[in-house]
């Protein structure tokens, strides 16, 4: 099975849990372990899952080594734990723990921390030091080093019972309007939420930005005055257009769709000539909503339409699997069987482990 390396914190100063470590770290003491943390395939809620942790002797043997893992509450087992006798320099020893995820888990974190006796003969026989006093103060560090020592590193993940396991990032959509579920299925439609900026201050910034537009319109010396001032008007603009999507977003759960589309437009034709990353991607996620604003008002052919112009936009980003399953789910809400699960196939490719979407294909496959 193919390893996914997720996010590793890796501590390689020796003697991080004493005061030692910081005077080690000032005279760059060489590194005398390494320790990394992969799981070994994609977690799934109420599925197994291995964990490898790989622990490499740079500069001496270590000796009697324990590695520790730990586990969010309702994972199993809870804190798993291996002894090594030695580990001989220059090699590498993987640990191999197996667990279970009790449930979904939006911030999840998985931690592996080691600890062995320092080989201070070898990290003193690696020391390079410009001169001979210099070698001394560092050898001098190197005895005063604890008797044992060690690291932690770190896997940060996400866990969801729709999405399944995903990497922490911002392409990650998880607001499920279940009032559009074509019949048969499990879920309906998906579009991203910020659960970060409240409809309140979303409405400040609209009217603070669009106030601030009108200024430099009407009033040159003014509009002077900001330019020349500290106010970043790209970051500023940035924000309108992520206070533009909220307001719509809202208006769309709360079915007032004259307001989602108003909100919409405004934003497309405020992010015409916008190149930021951040804003690409939630022009995506603005075409998505617009489509789906379209399939709440009963007009499919647009819906289908607009989703597909979405699409072909960016075929390669990672969101387009929510814009695929989307358009499979109206293909089916539209009785178009065939055009549905040919969607959800494509959007299965983007992410094969995205579990609700793996029951949905199930279900469409069926004769």
């Amino acid at each position: 099975m193919k390893r996914l390396l997720i996010f590793v914190i890796l501590f390689s100063i020796p003697g991080i849990f004493s005061t030692a470590s910081l005077q080690a770290a000032t005279v760059n003491l060489p590194e005398w372990f390494r320790l990394s943390a992969v799981f070994d395939g994609s977690p799934r809620v109420n599925e197994k899952i291995g964990v490898i942790a790989t622990l490499s002797a740079l500069v001496g043997d270590i000796h009697n080594i324990r590695i520790e893992l730990k586990v969010p509450k309702g994972w199993t087992p809870a804190s798993p734990t291996a002894e090594l006798d030695r580990l001989a320099s220059g090699t590498s020893r993987g640990f191999f723990f197996q667990l279970q995820a009790g449930g979904p888990l939006p911030n999840g974190s998985i931690g592996v921390s080691f600890i062995g006796k320092v080989p201070k003969n070898g990290i003193g026989a690696a020391i390079r030091a410009p001169s001979p006093e210099e070698a001394e103060a560092m050898l001098e560090v190197v005895r005063k080093l604890p008797e044992r020592s060690g690291g932690y590193a770190d896997i940060a993940f996400s866990l969801f019972a729709e999405e399944g396991f995903f990497p922490l990032g911002s392409d990650m959509w998880i607001f499920y309007d279940d009032r559009l579920t074509p019949s048969g299925m499990v879920r309906g439609p998906v579009l991203y939420r910020d659960s970060v900026l409240s409809p309140f201050q979303a409405q400040t910034d609209v009217e603070m930005y669009e106030k601030m537009l009108k200024v430099i319109a009407s009033d040159e010396k003014a509009a002077a005055m900001i330019k020349n001032s500290a106010i970043d008007l790209g970051r500023k603009k940035q924000d309108y257009l992520a206070a533009l999507y909220v307001l719509a977003t809202e208006a769309f759960i709360k079915r007032d769709l004259d307001s989602c589309s108003s909100n919409i437009v405004k934003f497309e034709e405020a992010a015409k000539d916008s190149r930021d990353p951040f804003g690409v991607e939630l022009g995506l996620a603005a075409g998505n909503l617009k489509a789906l604003c379209y399939w709440a008002k009963g007009d499919k052919k647009q819906a289908e339409n607009t989703f597909r112009e979405i699409f072909y936009r960016n075929r390669k980003h990672p969101v387009q699997r929510y814009v695929l399953r989307n358009l499979g789910l109206l293909s089916l809400d539209k009785n178009d069987k065939v055009n549905g699960r040919e969607m959800l196939r494509l959007a299965l490719e983007f992410k094969p482990t995205y579990t609700l979407l793996e029951k949905e294909y199930s279900i469409v496959k069926k004769p």
